[in-house]
C-alpha cells in the first residue's frame, strides 16, 4: 500500500508544480514578444534601439544620460526636440556629433549656445561613428521606457483595495506553504492508516527497550516519504526565489 502510495504521489506533485509556474512563465514569454515588437517597429522607423544601447554605453554615458543632465544634457527624444524647438535636423546631429568642435569654431548659434551653457566643456568628437550607428543612437533615445510586465487575459486575480494586482509573489507563496502542508497532512493520515490495519491484524508495535536510539537524522534518511516530501518542497522554494530574482533582472 505504501508502495502504490509513493508511485502516485510523485506525479500529482509534479503536476502541481507545473500548474503553479506555467502561467507565470506565459506571461514572461508574452513580454518579450511585445518587446521583440517595439524593437522591430523603431529598427523600421530608421533605427536599432538594442544597438543604439550599447552605442551610447560605449560612447555617451560618461557624460550623458537619457532623462537627467550631467556633465552634457539629456538626450532623451533630442531628435524631436532639436527638430520642434530649434529647428534643427538630423544632418545637424551628424556634424555635432562627429566634430562638435569644428561646429563651434564655424559660429553655429545652437553649438555655441550649448557650449557655453554646460561651462565650455568640450565635448568629444566621435568622427568614426557613421550616420546609421547614430541614427541607432538616436533611436534608443527616443525609444520608450518598457512597459510594465502585466498579466495576460483571464489570469487577473481580484485584489483589496491598496493591493497589486496579478499573480504576487506572495500569493506563489502562499500556494507553495498551501502544498507543503497537504503533504504532511497526507503523511499523518498513512502513518495512522497504517498503524490501524497493523493493530487489526494483531501486530503489536512496540520499541525495543534495549535497542539504542536511533539519531534524528538517520531515521530521517532512512524514511523515504519524509526525504520525498523534502526535496519537492525544496526544488518549489527554489523554484520561488529564482522566480523571485528573475522578475527582479
Amino acid at each position: 500500500m505504501k508502495k502504490v502510495f509513493n508511485r502516485t504521489l510523485l506525479p500529482t506533485l509534479l503536476g502541481l508544480f507545473f500548474l503553479l509556474f506555467s502561467t507565470s512563465f506565459y506571461g514572461q514569454e508574452e513580454a518579450a514578444a511585445e518587446a521583440a515588437a517595439e524593437v522591430a517597429e523603431a529598427t523600421a522607423a530608421g533605427g536599432d534601439p538594442a544597438k543604439g544601447k550599447q552605442l551610447f554605453n560605449q560612447n555617451c554615458a560618461a557624460c550623458h544620460a537619457l532623462n537627467r543632465k550631467m556633465t552634457g544634457p539629456a538626450l532623451a527624444n533630442v531628435e524631436t526636440r532639436l527638430s520642434e524647438e530649434e529647428g534643427l535636423g538630423k544632418e545637424w546631429l551628424y556634424a555635432w556629433i562627429k566634430n562638435s568642435a569644428g561646429m563651434i569654431a564655424s559660429g553655429d548659434a545652437y553649438a555655441n549656445k550649448i557650449y557655453n551653457e554646460y561651462n565650455q566643456a568640450a565635448m568629444t568628437a566621435f568622427p568614426t561613428l557613421s550616420n546609421a550607428d547614430i541614427d541607432n543612437i538616436l533611436a534608443y533615445t527616443a525609444a520608450p521606457p518598457p512597459a510594465p510586465v502585466t498579466p495576460p487575459p483571464g489570469t487577473e486575480v481580484a485584489v483589496a483595495a491598496g493591493g497589486s494586482s496579478g499573480i504576487s509573489n506572495e500569493i506563489i507563496l502562499g500556494a507553495l506553504a498551501l502544498v507543503f502542508g497537504l503533504l504532511v497532512v497526507m503523511l499523518v493520515l498513512v502513518n495512522q492508516t497504517l498503524r490501524r490495519i497493523a493493530e487489526a491484524n494483531g501486530v503489536v508495535l512496540e520499541k525495543a527497550k534495549a535497542e539504542k536510539r536511533i539519531p534524528i537524522w538517520k531515521a530521517f534518511a532512512q524514511n523515504q516519504f519524509l526525504v520525498l516530501v523534502s526535496v519537492i518542497f525544496l526544488l518549489l522554494g527554489s523554484a520561488y526565489f529564482a522566480y523571485g530574482w528573475m522578475m527582479q533582472v
